[in-house]
C-alpha cells in the first residue's frame, strides 16, 4: 500500500498526488503507467480553474462590503495585504499553468530519473514505521496548518462582519492553503532527493570497504549524475514558484509585526483586539515554520550531496601512490563534482541558511519602514 512506503520509493507519492490532482498543483501523473494522462481535460480543468478564479477575483473587488473593511485599514495594512493577496495570486496562476501546460514535460523527466535511481539503489518496495510514515506527520502538519488557518478566519470574520466561507474565499486565504500544499509537496519532493543521497553515500562507504569493486562505484556515480540532473528539473519546475512563497512569507512576517503598532489605531472592542493579538502570534509562528521546512531541508539535502564527494576523495587517501586505481578515482571524483547542483529559487539565490538571515535582515528593514510611515500618516 503507497501509504505504507517510505520515502526511498518514488511510489510513496501516489496518494498524495491523488489529492494535489484537484488543484493541479500535480499535472495528473500515472505512477504506475510512468505517464501523464488525459491531457485534453487536464486543459478544460485549467480553463475552469482560471475562470473560477478571475469570478473570485472580480467579485472581491466588487463587493461593498469588503471595500468598507478595506478602506477602515491603516494604508501601510492596505499596501502590504494588497502585495500578499497579489502575490499569492500569481503563485496559484503561475502554478496552474507550469503544471499543466509549460513544465509537463520536465515532470515526466523528472519522474523518469527518480525512477531509475530506485532501480539503481534497489529502493522499490521499500516501507517505514508509522511514526516516520510521511503521510503521519503530513496529517499532524495538516491538522495544525488547519487549526491556525480556522481561527485566523474566525478572527477577521468577527472584524470584518462577515460568514467565514465569504472571507475564506473571497480574502485570499483559499490562495494561502493552495500554497501550503504547494510547499507540502516541495518539502516532499526534497526528502526524495535527500534520502537518496543518504543512501548512496551508505553504499559508497560500503564500496570503499570492499577494495576495488570498480562497478559498484561506477553504478552509484552514476545514480549520482542522474539526481544531480533530477535537481536541475526541479529547480526549472518550482523555482520561480520558491521565490514567490519566501517572498510571501516576509510579506506575512512584516503585515503581523506591522499589525502590532497599528492595531490601536483600528476602532475595535478589547476582547477582539486581544484576539487579532493571539491571531497574530500564532500565525507568525506558522509561516516561521513554513519558511524552515523548505529551508533546512534543503540545506541539509545540499550537505548530503556534497558528503558524496567528500567521501571519493577519502577513497583516494587509500592510493596516495601513482597507481591506475588513484586515477580512476581522480577520473571518478572530477566528473562527480560536475553534477553536484544546489537548489536555487529559479537562479536568482541559492536555497540555503543564508536565505533565513537575509530574510530576517529585509523583514527587520521593511517594518522599520511601516513603522515610520505608520507616524508619519498619524502626523
Amino acid at each position: 500500500m503507497s501509504f505504507q512506503l517510505s520515502v526511498k520509493d518514488i511510489h510513496f507519492l501516489r496518494p498524495f498526488f491523488w489529492y494535489l490532482d484537484c488543484f493541479l498543483i500535480t499535472p495528473w501523473y500515472d505512477f504506475r503507467k510512468k505517464t501523464l494522462v488525459k491531457p485534453n481535460m487536464r486543459i478544460l480543468y485549467i480553463t475552469i480553474l482560471i475562470l473560477s478564479k478571475i469570478t473570485i477575483l472580480v467579485y472581491s473587488l466588487l463587493d461593498e462590503t469588503l471595500g468598507q473593511v478595506y478602506a477602515k485599514l491603516i494604508y501601510t495594512q492596505k499596501i502590504i495585504l494588497g502585495g500578499i493577496y497579489t502575490n499569492t495570486t500569481l503563485t496559484l496562476i503561475l502554478t496552474i499553468f507550469k503544471t499543466g501546460i509549460w513544465d509537463t514535460n520536465l515532470w515526466k523527466e523528472m519522474f523518469a530519473r527518480f525512477h531509475f535511481v530506485d532501480r539503481k539503489l534497489k529502493n522499490q518496495g521499500k516501507t517505514e514505521t508509522f511514526l516516520r510514515n510521511f503521510y503521519f506527520k503530513l496529517f499532524l502538519k495538516h491538522v495544525l496548518s488547519l487549526m491556525c488557518g480556522f481561527y485566523e478566519l474566525y478572527v477577521w470574520s468577527i472584524f470584518m462582519k462577515i460568514p467565514l466561507w465569504k472571507v475564506f474565499i473571497f480574502t485570499g486565504f483559499m490562495e494561502v492553503y493552495y500554497e501550503f500544499l504547494l510547499v507540502s509537496l516541495v518539502t516532499a519532493l526534497v526528502q526524495d532527493f535527500e534520502a537518496r543521497y543518504k543512501d548512496l553515500n551508505e553504499k559508497i562507504v560500503i564500496t570503499s570497504k570492499k577494495g576495488t569493486a570498480f562497478p559498484e562505484l561506477l553504478n552509484l556515480v552514476q545514480a549520482y549524475r542522474i539526481l544531480g540532473e533530477t535537481v536541475e528539473i526541479f529547480n526549472q519546475i518550482f523555482g520561480h514558484q520558491l521565490v514567490l512563497i519566501i517572498f510571501h512569507c516576509g510579506l506575512q512576517m512584516v503585515h503581523c509585526l506591522n499589525l502590532v503598532f497599528v492595531m490601536g489605531a483600528v476602532e475595535i472592542d478589547e476582547d477582539t483586539h486581544l484576539q487579532f493579538l493571539m491571531c497574530n502570534f500564532y500565525l507568525l509562528v506558522w509561516i516561521g515554520y513554513i519558511f524552515l521546512t523548505i529551508v533546512l531541508p534543503i540545506s541539509s539535502t545540499n550537505r548530503e550531496a556534497r558528503k558524496f564527494i567528500d567521501l571519493l576523495y577519502k577513497m583516494q587517501e587509500g592510493y596516495l601512490e601513482k597507481s591506475d586505481t588513484c586515477d580512476f578515482l581522480i577520473r571518478l571524483v572530477n566528473y562527480s563534482k560536475n553534477f553536484h547542483k544546489e537548489f536555487t529559487a529559479a537562479e536568482f539565490f541559492a536555497l540555503n541558511k543564508t536565505v533565513i538571515f537575509s530574510l530576517m535582515g529585509n523583514v527587520a528593514t521593511y517594518l522599520i519602514i511601516t513603522i515610520q510611515l505608520n507616524s508619519g500618516g498619524q502626523n
